[in-house]
């Protein structure tokens, strides 16, 4: 027997033995929160908890799950109930809940119960690296696993029509409702932000006003090889010349990676992802969906894969990576090729033809609508 599957027997017999605290009553009014499994307050789950906060006040109970629940207590406002992801308090939380929200598909070890309305916002979109059953080298027990969870899923939230066909019927092989609104996260990137907001952001991570951003957020990877790394001093010289202005880099790195570099900002333990998009004039990631959420904006955005042919063949696309608009380099001289050639122009119109092309959702007002969804479930009032 292998590990996951052991690790899926023994999640069907937990959930069993945790369906005796069922006698405890659901709580009208709470609403449990997790955002990628305990290790950040992030994503869609962290905007529709403020949007519900917003409007609803003292009388919503909101509670939030994390490994390490000091870790965000400064972010958090003091009104949100922090647990322990997976600890006892957790358990009873989520029994006890009326509304759960997610953005991850293997938070099974607690059963779901009648009554109880469970929505799945995912963390990505586009039509990029493929997921679920699609995805290249995934055993069958952690497909069961992801199965189990959308099984129990009763709304799952899409960013376009192609990624609600594709990813989540197709490859999640989701049958439940589906609110085609676009991701709360992205609310505040299509909104035009105020410049005292980017000024708030830019000031608490130490940045000047009056130089160019460029975020490195590369995705996770789950192997060793080696590949030719980013060269940040080519990359600054290059952004200098053609946008004529001096310019800093940010490391993001994946929340599950390790990677570093010099001569950067790294900002990798800052929590928030959007607001880093929101203060960054240009992007340069590979196969993330952030691409997606920056392409909103229309802001320049230069993906940089130097192991496109391996992560072709083990993890694959559900689109020729060369249709999505960006362009793609595989190596550091073709990266600074496309970032002198870069024409803002065209850019604009392959990413409206993007959109176009996957029929996009994105309104900016896809927190509000779940929050509509969540008062009308648990009768909320604005009290």
């Amino acid at each position: 027997m292998n590990k996951e599957f052991l690790k899926y027997i023994y999640i069907r017999l937990l959930r069993n033995l945790r369906r005796i605290f069922f006698i405890i009553p659901i709580i009208r009014n709470r609403v449990v929160f997790e955002s990628f499994s305990g290790d950040a307050y992030s994503c869609n789950p962290k905007y529709i908890s403020e949007e519900l906060r917003k409007q609803y006040g003292d009388s919503v109970e909101i509670i939030w799950a994390f490994n390490d629940p000091n870790k965000f207590k400064k972010e958090l406002p003091k009104e949100i109930v922090t647990c322990r992801y997976r600890s006892f308090n957790h358990l009873i939380y989520r029994i006890t809940s009326k509304v759960y929200v997610c953005n991850f598909l293997q938070a099974i070890e607690i059963p779901k119960r009648k009554g109880q309305l469970e929505i799945q916002t995912w963390h990505g979109g586009g039509c990029y690296k493929k997921v679920g059953v699609a995805e290249k080298g995934r055993q069958a027990a952690y497909v069961k696993r992801q199965r189990m969870h959308v099984e129990e899923t009763d709304l799952f939230i899409t960013s376009s029509k192609y990624f609600e066909n594709e990813v989540v019927k197709k490859q999640f092989g989701y049958k439940g409702e589906i609110l085609s609104i676009g991701m709360p996260r992205n609310d505040i990137l299509i909104n035009l932000p105020i410049s005292s907001q980017v000024e708030k952001l830019k000031e608490k991570l130490g940045l000047p006003n009056n130089k160019l951003i460029a975020l490195y957020a590369p995705t996770w990877r789950s192997g060793t090889k080696q590949y030719e790394t980013l060269d940040i001093k080519k990359l600054t010289q290059a952004v200098d010349k053609k946008f004529g202005k001096k310019c800093i880099v940010l490391f993001r790195s994946h929340l599950y990676g390790n990677q570093s570099y010099d001569d950067v900002v790294d900002v990798s333990q800052y929590s928030d992802m959007q607001e880093l998009l929101l203060l960054s004039d240009i992007l340069i990631t590979d196969y993330s969906s952030s691409m997606w959420d920056f392409s909103l904006s229309f802001k320049p955005c230069f993906l940089y894969t130097p192991d496109l042919k391996d992560y072709l063949d083990e993890r694959g696309f559900d689109e020729d990576i060369h249709s999505w608009g960006f362009s793609v380099s595989e190596s550091n001289k073709e990266l600074v090729e496309n970032i002198l050639q870069f024409d803002n122009e065209e850019y604009r119109q392959k990413m409206k033809n993007h959109h176009q092309f996957l029929e996009s959702y994105e309104q900016g007002d896809a927190a509000k609508r779940v929050v509509a969804k969540i008062a009308e479930y648990c009768n909320l009032y604005r009290g």
